[in-house]
């Protein structure tokens, strides 16, 4: 990769972040900061009735959401053990998995070990369509991811307006996202993940506030920004 770098006249990085991890090629090319972007007409605020009724879901829960891949780095055990002790203090929240991975049937069982296989629906891999509409049903998006170069799923959470739990983990970008529209909690920590999310859950007011904050914040992410910029970046190497 080291080889492969050197022999470009442009480096592109996502975030400041992804920048910083290599410091000496740095010194040599021209880098840029350029967000993956995300696209604030495709994922927007909307109804979301028909994923509630494909999946089963009660429309009177609280739902938190995770999105991406069933890896070790994504953590998902951390929200897994958190649910029940969301539940025990808020018996009306539910947590949505969403994404597939060699990980999965293990992620499947320990909710099933520890009791939570009812407070849990498992989507697997969804349409493109039912994505936008899982960010639309999610009272909460949560990372517990322990790395993250910038992390798409967090910008398509926020424009849908949906409000941030994110791991603080050392590795990750995305903790950058939350400002005024979530929470922190230290990765790993069940226990503190459950607190940030019963402080949101219990608090409506607040739940609103941050969601308007997280549709305001994805709106510097638009990917159109991101694409006059790539061209800029072109026409400068031209």
């Amino acid at each position: 990769m080291y080889w492969l770098y050197n022999q470009a006249d442009a480096i592109v990085y996502p975030t400041e972040f992804a920048k910083k991890l290599f410091p000496d090629i740095n010194a040599k090319l021209k880098t840029e900061v350029i967000s993956n972007g995300v696209d604030v007409r495709r994922f927007r605020k909307q109804e979301a009735g028909e994923f509630i009724k494909k999946y089963g879901l009660d429309r009177t829960n609280k739902h938190i959401l995770y999105v991406g891949r069933f890896h070790p780095e994504k953590s998902i055990d951390t929200l897994i053990m958190a649910t029940p002790l969301i539940v025990q203090k808020y018996p009306k929240a539910h947590v949505i998995l969403v994404g597939f991975g060699h990980q999965e049937e293990a992620m499947k069982k320990l909710a099933i070990k520890i009791g939570a296989q009812k407070n849990i629906t498992f989507c697997g891999k969804v349409s493109d369509e039912d994505l936008v509409l899982a960010y639309n049903v999610a009272d909460i998006f949560v990372l517990p991811s322990l790395a993250e170069l910038e992390g798409m799923v967090v910008l398509e959470a926020m424009a849908c307006a949906t409000p941030l739990l994110i791991a603080d983990a050392k590795d990750s970008a995305s903790t950058y996202f939350v400002n005024g529209n979530g929470y922190l909690f230290e990765a790993k920590n069940q226990q503190d993940l459950a607190d940030k999310a019963l402080k949101l859950l219990s608090d409506g007011k607040l739940l609103t506030e941050m969601s308007k904050k997280s549709l305001e914040t994805s709106l510097k992410y638009d990917i159109n920004y991101s694409a006059d910029k790539l061209l800029d970046l072109y026409y400068s190497l031209l």
